[in-house]
């Protein structure tokens, strides 16, 4: 068969500390006047898989626990991304380019600790850094509490002591930073270990200190902070609204708002936009710090939305954005008069939230020209989560040459006449021709191979048929859809519990968080109060259930 043109784009291994191997895994209330009062989904729960911390929530937690920078996780190998995202479990792998970099980090991250001396003696209640043996247990019972999550065993605390011992010469400062190393290398702190029954039959609460992980990582991406391992020590997260409580109270941090960011930016297939070029002999606004600034814009964008209303209306539709003089000069919008990123109100005729945003244009394109295969595939598979087949084997992926003297929607007519391209191409390009009028930098323009840019579409095959002209009707299409509530709710959901959706469960989680998030006082915000209220994320299934 000859080969026809089309245009598309395409065991978790043990971790050993350096110094030693600390074993031992021990370890409906009335809703606010906000949120809608929504049922809890009672049905079989899917599986609990071991979770391992990303290398995003490794750098928060130890920025948390030793006051370093974040980003310094940044030199551990990046994440396998399964499903868009790089918190799914099943995707993990520890390599020994894994356990190397751990080592540099809690290395780094333990001199950090050991020469802040008011953050050392803030965990012992005194400075162990005198050598005194009762303050260096202090310090190991505090900060290991901290570290894994739960209190130390005695064998635990005893195992770090000697280590400390082992360590201390020439002097304290170097046995502490050896426990501190050790700890922030152990799977009890790179992994989330559950304590269950092997014997269980029917699913199991989760003890409070692994229910404290559970909602730390779900909203801020980082470690129980002390109030919330207070509340898992005095059972308090046994109340539905002492839980909430805590929850509500994790909400309101920026940590809540940055992992938000995170989250949004990878669904929305916005990580690489920070490394993206295009071809500067076409596109001669791009310089080297444009791709800096545009995730800026986005990361300012995605707070303004979470910071409220925090709808999925907005996400799509709010015409603001964020711009310095650079970006500002790019989209021919005027030039702010500081060099600080500053909001402006778009014309709503132009834009629409997120969808028209420079990165999520530049990235949902080629590097010299627009893709409405790209930016339609994106609103199919991850919008409405109806993903297009892969194309047939038989076909070259490439994109069509470019020609000055043709628009984009000439050269891509090449989909919809060849039959093996049309079955799918016939539902993507029509969603993507609505992106027109954005080149594959984010301008506007109205013209395109020398003729006025024709931006319309259509959707089908969706529940919010019908005719598309330009991206604000489809953004209006999109926040009014059923079906785009549910496929937001269901990459939450994936994101939440690092999993994809597995049993009549886990369908009616979904529902109940999507009802959550599109209900008359939903947003993104009571969709993680109903998760936190769901039964699979305060209980794990019984270890023979797939």
């Amino acid at each position: 068969m000859s080969l026809r043109t089309c245009f598309f784009r395409t065991p978790i291994a043990p971790v050993l500390i350096s110094a030693i191997w600390i074993g031992g895994c021990g370890g409906r209330s009335p809703d606010h006047t906000t949120t809608q009062s929504l049922p809890v989904c009672t049905t079989e729960l899917g599986p609990a898989p071991l979770r391992r911390i990303t290398r995003f929530e490794y750098g928060r937690t130890v920025a948390d626990l030793a006051g370093v920078d974040a980003a310094s996780s940044l030199s551990l190998p990046p994440d396998e991304e399964t499903l868009g995202f790089d918190d799914i479990a099943t995707a993990y792998s520890v390599s020994a380019l894994h356990a190397a970099r751990y080592l540099d980090v809690a290395e780094q991250t333990a001199g950090a600790l050991v020469a802040d001396s008011g953050r050392l003696n803030a965990f012992a209640g005194c400075d162990p850094s005198a050598g005194d043996a009762a303050c260096v247990g202090a310090f190991v019972s505090a900060f290991g509490r901290r570290a894994w999550r739960r209190p130390l065993t005695n064998d635990e605390k005893q195992a770090l002591l000697q280590l400390y011992a082992d360590t201390s010469d020439p002097g304290p400062l170097d046995g502490l930073s050896a426990i501190i190393a050790a700890l922030l290398q152990s799977p009890r702190f790179l992994y989330r270990p559950e304590a269950s029954s092997p014997t269980a039959t029917a699913a199991e609460p989760l003890d409070g200190y692994a229910l404290a992980t559970r909602l730390a990582y779900l909203i801020t991406g980082s470690g129980p902070d002390e109030p919330l391992l207070a509340a898992a020590e005095t059972g308090q997260l046994e109340s539905d609204a002492e839980l909430l409580s805590e929850a509500d109270r994790l909400l309101a941090t920026d940590r809540a708002r940055e992992l938000f960011v995170h989250f949004a930016s990878e669904w929305w297939e916005l990580e690489s936009v920070a490394n993206l070029e295009k071809d500067r002999s076409l596109y001669r606004r791009w310089t080297d710090t444009t791709p800096a600034a545009l995730a800026e814009e986005t990361r300012l964008f995605l707070s303004n939305i979470w910071d409220g209303p925090a709808t999925l209306s907005r996400l799509l539709t709010a015409p603001i954005t964020f711009v310095n003089a650079e970006l500002a000069g790019a989209y021919g919008l005027p030039i702010p008069t500081s060099t600080a990123f500053e909001q402006v109100t778009l014309d709503p005729l132009r834009a629409a939230g997120l969808l028209t945003q420079g990165s999520f244009l530049a990235v949902h394109a080629k590097a010299d020209q627009t893709s409405p295969v790209l930016r339609g595939k994106f609103v199919l598979a991850k919008l409405f989560c109806k993903p297009p087949a892969p194309p047939p084997p038989s076909i070259v992926v490439s994109p069509p040459t470019v020609d000055p003297r043709l628009s984009t929607r000439q050269r891509f007519a090449q989909h919809t006449a060849d039959p093996l391209c049309a079955s799918c191409h016939t539902k993507m390009d029509p969603i993507g021709f609505a992106f027109e009028h954005y080149d594959a930098t984010g301008r506007w323009r109205d013209i395109d191979g020398g003729q006025p840019v024709d931006a319309t579409g259509a959707l089908n095959g969706t529940d919010v048929d019908g005719a598309l002209d330009g991206v604000p009707s489809l953004a209006i299409r999109l926040a009014r859809s059923e079906e785009v509530s549910s496929c937001a709710a269901t990459q939450w959901f994936r994101y939440a519990f690092g999993r994809t959706e597995q049993t009549r469960g886990d369908t009616c989680t979904i529902a109940a968080l999507s009802r959550a998030l599109s209900g008359p006082n939903g947003d993104f915000k009571q969709m993680v109060r109903e998760t936190v209220r769901a039964p699979v994320f305060r209980n794990r299934a019984p270890e023979t259930q797939p």
